[in-house]
């Protein structure tokens, strides 16, 4: 199993960056945004990504149903799936904050385009039947069941229904508790408390048990947390001086997936590799980073990323080890490609910092990350 955080093919205001150049050992007409780190994607079974935006033509018509988040609207050509089965690409999750953004015929172009070519959907549907079903995969007997989730989502537009195109959703409450030493340091920022919704919760618990059910691995994707640029929004501060952190109701059903039968949760959403928690055995990854977003060019989230590496025996079916493929995204161009060494023990330390608060520990084996 092979997975990366949020991919999108899109410049500003939503224009497709022209393809140019091929990417070395994969068909004609390959994007030259993903040419250095295809070779690498191409090797998996099951290669998954989260795509960040929808895939259709110039005749849809954009939602207004995002005015006022501050967040953007993203389409890319139908090319844009072509090129993603060509990079490698063989499921991509839709449970995000961006399938739905031309409503109801952007979902249903995006789930066309990406059946056209081969590439299974996760997470977003034409309905509810097809949303929240476990995507499965096979490959020389093995079967990989994805089942992909947003908590960052517009209640009403976003969530699928009986019929009604959307993505598959956890809702998530927020409170804030004010510090006991508030009086004492005026402006000390509050305790903020998520707790996701029960029901929710309870649905996501058994679809996972029933995928284990009929598949060997259970991965499941998720897309939450929080963006640097989220809390510059709220705070006012600059996106560099803004904190991101793993928030507690990630961190609770990360596990709560595990205990019900997931092999590996992969995160995304935060735009920046985050740390990687170990849970009986089961990795953990609060967020992958960006593969690539073009029209994020400069804007100060990171350069680190990785490419996990969900190790399956072929003997017993099952995910035995995790590693990770350290990897660059300039900001000058935002094309990804592997880490040379020097770098990649930037990103160990990287991981080790934010892993810190989990016990987890990594170092370098070679050209992969390994768990300590």
């Amino acid at each position: 199993v092979m997975a990366v955080g949020d991919v999108a093919l899109a410049g500003g205001g939503g224009d497709y960056p022209s393809m140019t150049r091929a990417i070395p050992g994969a068909k004609e007409g390959a994007h030259r945004w993903l040419e250095n780190v295809a070779p690498v994607l191409q090797q998996g079974d099951f290669t998954m990504g989260n795509l960040e935006g929808v895939i259709g033509d110039a005749s849809l018509v954009r939602s207004d149903g995002k005015a006022g988040t501050g967040a953007g609207l993203i389409r890319m050509a139908p090319e844009a799936a072509d090129v993603l089965k060509q990079a490698g690409f063989d499921l991509m999750c839709l449970a995000n904050n961006h399938t739905m953004d031309y409503g109801n015929d952007g979902m249903i172009q995006t789930v066309t385009h990406l059946e056209r070519v081969g590439i299974v959907a996760s997470g977003g549907g034409r309905n509810t039947e097809e949303a929240r079903r476990p995507a499965v995969l096979e490959r020389d007997g093995v079967t990989v069941a994805v089942l992909s989730y947003s908590s960052v989502f517009m209640p009403g537009l976003f969530p699928c229904g009986e019929n009604k195109p959307g993505i598959a959703t956890v809702s998530v409450s927020t409170s804030y508790e004010l510090p006991g030493n508030v009086t004492y340091a005026p402006g000390a920022p509050p305790r903020i408390v998520t707790t996701a919704k029960r029901e929710d919760s309870e649905k996501m618990e058994d679809e996972v048990w029933r995928a284990k059910a009929r598949a060997d691995v259970v991965v499941v994707n998720w897309h939450w947390g929080l963006t640097r640029y989220a809390n510059s929004f709220g705070s006012g501060l600059p996106i560099e001086d803004s904190l991101f952190y793993v928030l507690g109701y990630q961190e609770d059903m990360g596990r709560a997936a595990i205990d019900a039968g997931a092999d590996l949760v992969v995160g995304h959403h935060p735009h920046a590799l985050q740390g990687i928690e170990v849970y009986k055995g089961k990795a953990i990854c609060y967020s992958l980073g960006i593969l690539t977003m073009p029209f994020l060019m400069g804007a100060n989230f990171g350069e680190s990323t990785v490419i996990l590496k969900g190790h399956i025996d072929r003997t017993t079916k099952q995910l035995t080890k995790v590693t990770l493929v350290p990897a660059i995204v300039p900001p000058e161009n935002v094309q990804p490609r592997v880490a040379p060494p020097d770098e990649a023990h930037a990103i160990v330390t990287e991981l080790n910092h934010r892993s810190r608060k989990y016990g987890v520990t990594f170092r370098l084996e070679g050209e992969e990350i390994a768990i300590a």
